[in-house]
């Protein structure tokens, strides 16, 4: 990423409602105690897969993805990656047509709630739960704490299930952060403009000085 990437153990960045240095801790890189645990689960060869992944929409997407496939060789995984177009990508992820898929995910509302919610909880249309899970992942125990941080209004009650949340992701290895994706502007020494988290540009707010 050349340094414009920050490597990350969390889900949300920290800028993020919600966020916390205790959670946002990565697993350690360990090859012999990754084998152990695929010899404890069965795969002492280890075993394969398809990586799916866009080529097109995400900074270095297909890049990182065969670095990854790289990474697990060395735990005698073998990692096919399938690259395509992010207009191929995205029918077939949100299908659940794929045995593992890279994620981007922006934080629009600036809450850790709207991660949580779209990458991890129980797929449910109605209640908006679950659109952008594409591993179908299910833990009751995810489900019912963000039904409390939808509707909590105290700050401390609602960031401690947060944190509850994001410890069970972690901890059971839901998800596997990689980056937090850094914004890269560049503009004229005459321009002053404000950089926001999400990237937008606000036009109003740009100066430009004489």
């Amino acid at each position: 990423m050349r340094g414009s990437a920050i490597p990350t153990g969390s889900i949300i960045p920290p800028n993020v409602a919600g966020w916390a240095p205790e959670q946002d801790v990565r697993h350690p890189y360990d090859v012999v105690a990754a084998k152990k645990l695929l010899a404890e689960a069965g795969y002492p060869d280890g075993f394969e897969f398809t990586l799916d992944t866009p080529n097109n929409r995400w900074v270095n997407d297909e890049a990182i993805a065969k670095a990854l496939a790289g990474m697990w060789a060395k735990i005698g995984v073998k990692v096919n990656v399938n690259a395509m177009p992010r207009a191929n990508y995205f029918p077939k992820v949100l299908g659940f047509d794929s045995s593992a898929g890279m994620v981007g995910w922006g934080c629009s509302t600036q809450d850790a709630l709207f991660s949580i919610q779209s990458l991890v909880s129980t797929f449910d249309t109605k209640k908006g739960n679950g659109l952008s899970n594409i591993g179908r992942v299910s833990d009751p125990e995810i489900d019912v704490l963000v039904e409390k941080i939808k509707v909590e209004s105290d700050a401390k009650v609602r960031n401690a299930d947060i944190a509850k949340a994001l410890k069970i992701i972690s901890d059971k290895v839901y998800e596997l952060p990689l980056h937090t994706q850094l914004i890269t502007w560049g503009m004229g020494k005459n321009i002053d403009a404000e950089i926001r988290s999400d990237n937008r540009l606000e036009i109003d707010k740009v100066k430009v000085n004489k």
